[in-house]
């Protein structure tokens, strides 16, 4: 074992026993971790990324078990112990789990007990590992908790995970597995469902733990840009085996794997809008029926018959800059880099804008013209406030209001993609639930013009029986594939539902639109008889877009409908929208707090914090020219996949409170450029419907 290493894994094999005999999650990886340095694990889900990691610390639980290999632990007096050959309850797995490991889970919230305070469940690992005082214990966990970034420690200790935002939740869970002082640190996706400012306080956090202590960290993420701006090695991992190997730098900005390449190419960037982002054609296959020869061969555009689809998996080769590749054909295959995909992207828009240019455009009638200029949808003064605790009769003090939407105005326009952007509790799901019926606006008003020349229709005076037929016009796709689906229905009754409960189909002729729609979103029209558990995450989200599309609305509400799924999926999804958006001429309500993402889909952009449009503009005038530094901090924190471009992320802070705001400004504790006025008066949106800035700023330059 080096003695550099402080964990090298060799020939690991994770199986799992099922009926139809063994599967192999993890086969044969390999890999070591060195002091004081972060390597990341990377690939989409299924690839046994989560299993590697659990069976570090023997966490794999039947029918899953370590079949062979082994897990090399150097202990703190320079021992080595093989972790692979412990059972469960021996003394020498207990005394590594927390001193010696530290696992930061993926999700904080089912990581953390809800019955016990926040300090009981950090200074457990204390009390069971070491022999201290409750006092001291408690000043520990304080001193932890200050470490991690959480604001008046000693108040927070005694409260609950339900009263902490996700991001504090998530450091919660960073300062448990740093209590112990451990050596190593593993992170399973620790910032998948963060908003992207957070996920830039989380990184910064893990990478600062490695530069005091040594501590060497394990990575699990499928996200390159996080990848490229904390990690020193990477290792790419693709049905149980990784298949490319090196430092970062090697790695991100010349892959050699085909698969490395497909999620390159699939990374949404900042550098042009309206581009068609690259996919990874096909899904990771099942493990009952792993391909054979390269198990990457039927998703790869350069497989070649007779010599990818032979024999069993290739074993990694190492190439002339020191890395490993596990591809029989890197050698003939092309170079790529985060700066040729950026160059290719820009130039295909370009490209496709002078073709545009070039082709004279059609005569508007004066309908048409007043098509384009008549919103769709029309907010004033939008607000949407619910009431904290309760008020009896006899008590003076006023209610109190959480203000989760505030004095909102907005015009969406026929067939046009908006995109709303912002933190988690910045309102965005609240204003666009509010839009949909399923909350009354508090105050404002929002109305809906079906027809260029028709009435309007006032929403917010519509009863609950008057709603039901603009549900068919105005319909939503959700965050979740998966919960959003119910478990008990096939896909046709799925889709179909709406149809029948709309009245425009019986259960004679519903199956044939049905199998239409399943079409369109790219999915077998075939398999209308299985069930949700039986699709991957991407094709759940296809059949979630082909429910919501089946009733041809006038108005969809994409409520982070990419944010949960891989770089690669997301790539497919993000491009069916966009294809749906002009295919049907939808206008569409894009909710996403990653404007990279929305970049790529919308036309124009909203920026949204403390239940207020802060600023909103065409999606090039506003990513090429923000001027909310609220809008500038959202944008320095997506990571770039490029490890040359550091991340110039320097805004710290939390969200505001909806149900404490500060005067003034609300986002003026946490910026950079904030001056007296800031504190004691609050700007409204300064500038034309289409591009405008609620930011004192606009004023002071003028």
């Amino acid at each position: 074992m080096d003695p550099d290493s402080l964990l090298e894994v060799r020939d690991l094999h994770t199986h799992f026993r099922t009926d139809d005999g063994d599967l192999g999650a993890v086969n044969g990886v390999s890999f070591s971790l060195k002091r004081g340095r972060i390597l990341a694990l990377v690939g989409e889900s299924g690839c046994g990324k989560s299993v590697t990691a659990f069976s570090l610390l023997q966490l794999v639980r039947k029918p899953g078990y370590i079949q062979n290999g082994q897990i090399l632990f150097r202990n703190r007096d320079n021992s080595v112990t093989d972790i692979a050959s412990l059972k469960e309850g021996q003394d020498a797995l207990y005394d590594i789990r927390g001193p010696g490991m530290g696992m930061v889970f993926q999700e904080p919230m089912t990581a953390l007990s809800p019955v016990h305070t926040i300090g009981n469940q950090i200074m457990e690992a204390l009390f069971l590992h070491q022999d201290i005082r409750p006092q001291e214990a408690e000043k520990k966990a304080i001193e932890m908790l200050r470490l991690v970034g959480i604001p008046s420690p000693e108040k927070r200790l005694k409260q609950y995970p339900f009263e902490f935002s996700g991001g504090m939740r998530q450091r919660v869970v960073i300062a448990m597995a740093l209590i112990g002082n451990p050596r190593i640190i593993i992170a399973d996706d620790p910032t998948t469902a963060l908003d992207v400012t957070i996920q830039a306080q989380i990184l910064s956090l893990l990478t600062k733990a490695r530069e005091k202590k040594e501590t060497g960290i394990l990575l699990i993420t499928h996200d390159l840009g996080v990848v490229a701006q904390t990690a020193d090695d990477v290792a790419v991992m693709y049905l149980g085996k990784i298949v490319e190997r090196g430092s970062v730098k090697e790695v991100l900005q010349n892959p050699r794997h085909p698969y490395t390449q497909g999620l390159l190419r699939s990374l949404p960037g900042l550098s042009a809008s309206g581009s068609r982002l690259s996919t990874i054609k096909g899904s990771v296959p099942s493990l009952h029926n792993i391909p054979s020869g390269c198990p990457f061969h039927p998703r790869c555009e350069h497989f070649k018959p007779g010599l990818c689809d032979v024999g069993g998996p290739p074993e990694p080769e190492i190439t002339a800059e020191g890395r490993k590749v596990a591809c029989v054909r890197h050698p003939d295959i092309p170079k790529v880099s985060p700066k040729s995909i950026d160059h290719d992207r820009a130039l295909a828009a370009a490209q496709a804008q002078e073709a545009k240019d070039a082709t004279p455009a059609p005569t508007k009638s004066p309908e048409e013209k007043k098509s384009a200029t008549t919103p769709l949808l029309t907010l004033r003064g939008v607000c949407k406030y619910f009431p904290i605790g309760k008020k009896a009769w006899w008590q003076r003090q006023p209610q109190t209001y959480l203000k989760a939407v505030e004095k909102v105005d907005l015009d969406i326009f026929r067939g046009e993609t908006i995109g709303l952007v912002g933190e988690s509790g910045s309102g965005k799901t609240t204003l666009s639930r509010t839009l949909l019926g399923a909350f009354a606006p508090t105050a404002g008003k929002m109305t809906f013009r079906e027809e260029v020349d028709g009435p309007e229709t006032n929403l917010h005076e519509l009863t609950h029986k008057d709603w039901k037929p603009y549900r068919q016009k105005l319909q939503m796709i959700f965050q979740d594939p998966f919960s959003s689906l119910n478990p008990r229905m096939t896909v046709e009754e799925i889709i179909g539902e709406p149809l029948l409960i709309h009245g425009f189909a019986k259960r004679g002729n519903m199956r044939a639109k049905v199998k239409e729609m399943l079409a369109r979103v790219g999915l077998n029209p075939e398999f209308g008889n299985r069930y949700p558990h039986a699709f991957s995450g991407g094709q759940r989200q296809r059949i979630g877009i082909a429910r919501a599309l089946i009733l041809e609305p006038k108005f969809v509400v994409a409520d982070e409908a990419v944010s949960a799924l891989d770089v690669s999926v997301q790539a497919q999804i993000i491009n069916l929208l966009k294809d749906l958006q002009e295919q049907m001429d939808l206008t569409t309500l894009f909710v996403a707090h990653d404007l990279s993402v929305v970049r790529h889909l919308c036309d124009r952009v909203a920026v949204m914090y403390a239940g207020r449009i802060i600023e909103v503009g065409p999606v090039d005038e506003l990513f090429n020219n923000p001027r909310h530094p609220y809008t500038q901090m959202l944008l320095s924190a997506v990571p770039d996949p490029d490890p040359d471009v550091p991340m110039n992320f320097a805004v710290q802070g939390e969200p505001a409170d909806p149900s404490q705001l500060p005067g003034g400004c609300s986002f003026h504790p946490r910026c950079p450029e904030c001056f007296a006025k800031c504190q004691t008066e609050r700007p409204d949106l300064i500038g034309s419907r289409q591009r405008a800035s609620a930011c004192w700023l606009e004023e002071k330059e003028k």
